[in-house]
């Protein structure tokens, strides 16, 4: 047993001793002394020190070091070195300095003042740098900087690390990397010199001349100028301020894309747009959102809330903003709601111009047209514009419908409600007379049928109070009950209330509400439920 357990004890000594004595051994190699023109010992300068002055050159582990003057010590194996200090490594890293510490154990070395390290790609400047050149790991701790040799790229902050083998820099408390089109302000950052890619954590800014980005994690890759932010990210250009939950910036083409939480300000002409995907160019300042895309057009608590399956915006030549809504658009606000199949908004003048099939709700009425041109001012509708086949319904009891009709058709709005509707070429109405009882429901008298070239209608809380009928008016009063079959819808005739949003959150609505989209109408079948 005991000739077994010392031979086992044996084997694995000689397994463990190559690696131990390896390791002393590269700890126990003294540096060497190559040139001096002058050496000097004395114990009264110091007991176990030679002094070395004069184009001094010594040598550790295949480390140069040039110095005018030094202290070599013999029993720590380390030395001090004074003025035109150099330490080169291979042939890839120099490091220069005024005074330096070396201990060679350790194989560390502490550089002093006008401190210069190079190699291929960089150069860095320090007032204190602690270089080991086992790990090839430099720190400074009181302030650095660091050209690029490469792109001019220049970064500085308070503490760096340098891995010169794995080419990778850290850097911490307040990081400053300028390029040639912007600059990163941050807290902490690491590079990557060989892809020359910054990755930042924390607050970080990124300013260029036409944009200003904020983020709390990310990337950027400063060889192709493209960059990734996450975290409470933002862009600001112009007037406009982009943010999401992931933002990409393409700086060659000034473009960039945010994903999921979008969200588009514009400041001055005071709107938002909302959506999961949106893209924005800087130099045209035009932006593209989708996927539950909304607009906002703010005016405190009346917003117009607006959605379509694609919004646009774009500047007209005198650079004003355009939104462009498009497919299966619904808008909602308050007092005014509407769908249609495009859309668009003209800030400069708050424009609303709906396309293809629109259809507008404005407290009681029904309005449709091949195309409505809405006129916004700050607190409601100010009028409308109705081109061809304008048609505006009102429900006037159980299957009795109000009517207008003509080619054209102005509405005026006051305090949210219709007030006045001028109409123009082919005017036709059908309006339904009632006699009022006080505490009892309206009495219907009949239903009168009229045809003019042009009409005005003046109205209050809805109710017609005076029709002007010019050019040569022709009508008749039908008793309710001998209302002629079919004479009471005009042609065009439609009556669509399932379709109107109910709230901001209806807008999103796609499907064909329950029951059908009309009620009634005189189109042809095809026509009878808008496009949605």
């Amino acid at each position: 047993m005991n000739s077994a357990f010392k031979l086992v004890f044996s084997i694995a000594l000689v397994a463990i001793m190559p690696g131990h004595f390896l390791a002393q051994e590269s700890s126990k190699k003294k540096i060497e002394l190559l040139r001096a023109d002058f050496q000097d010992f004395s114990v009264d300068i110091h007991p176990d020190a030679t002094r070395l002055i004069g184009n001094v050159k010594m040598r550790h582990e295949g480390v140069i070091m040039y110095c005018d003057s030094a202290y070599l010590y013999d029993s720590s194996n380390s030395l001090d070195a004074f003025s035109n200090v150099h330490i080169r490594q291979g042939d890839t890293l120099d490091l220069y300095g005024d005074f330096l510490k070396y201990n060679a154990p350790t194989r560390t070395a502490e550089v002093f003042n006008n401190i210069t390290l190079k190699d291929k790609e960089m150069i860095l400047t320090t007032d204190y740098l602690l270089h080991n050149l086992r790990t090839d790991i430099s720190t400074y701790l009181n302030g650095g900087k660091i050209v690029s040799t490469e792109n001019d790229n220049v970064l500085v902050s308070q503490r760096g690390d340098y891995y010169s083998k794995t080419r990778f820099m850290f850097f911490k408390d307040d990081v400053v990397l300028t390029t040639e089109k912007y600059t990163i302000y941050t807290d902490s950052l690491r590079y990557d010199m060989e892809t020359e890619i910054a990755y930042f954590i924390g607050p970080t800014e990124i300013i260029s001349k036409d944009s200003y980005i904020y983020c709390e994690n990310g990337w950027s890759d400063t060889r192709r100028n493209i960059s990734q932010f996450n975290q409470n990210a933002y862009i600001i250009s112009d007037t406009q301020r982009m943010e999401g939950d992931s933002l990409f910036y393409d700086q060659n083409i000034g473009m960039g894309k945010a994903f999921n939480n979008v969200q588009i300000t514009d400041t001055v002409n005071n709107y938002i747009i909302n959506g999961d995907f949106a893209i924005h160019y800087d130099s045209s300042g035009h932006s593209l959102v989708t996927e539950r895309a909304m607009l906002t057009l703010i005016d405190g608590p009346d917003s117009l809330y607006l959605h379509g399956d694609t919004l646009f915006s774009v500047k007209d030549s005198a650079g004003n903003h355009i939104v462009h809504a498009y497919h299966r658009v619904k808008f909602f606000r308050n007092d005014l709601q509407g769908k249609c199949d495009s859309l668009t908004y003209h800030d400069a003048d708050s424009i609303i111009v709906m396309y293809h099939t629109p259809v507008l709700w404005s407290d009681e009425n029904q309005i449709n047209g091949r195309l409505i041109n809405l006129y916004l001012k700050t607190g409601g509708l100010d009028r409308m514009y109705i081109e061809q086949d304008s048609f505006i319904t009102s429900e006037a009891g159980p299957n009795q419908y109000n009517q207008i009709k003509g080619n054209y058709l102005t509405g005026y709005f006051e305090k949210g409600k219709l007030a006045r509707v001028w109409v123009e070429g082919n005017g036709e109405t059908v309006y339904y007379a009632k006699e009022e009882n006080e505490g009892e429901e309206d009495k219907d008298i009949g239903m009168n049928r009229l045809i003019c070239s042009d009409i005005r209608i003046f109205l209050k809380d809805n109710e017609v109070q005076k029709i002007v009928f010019i050019d040569m008016p022709s009508g008749t009063l039908f008793p309710i009950d001998q209302v002629p079959g079919g004479d009471d819808k005009l042609k065009g005739f439609r009556w669509d209330p399932s379709w109107r949003p109910l709230d901001k959150d209806d807008i999103f609505r796609k499907d064909a509400p329950e029951g059908g989209a009309a009620v009634a109408s005189t189109e042809n079948d095809a026509d009878e439920a808008p496009a949605d």
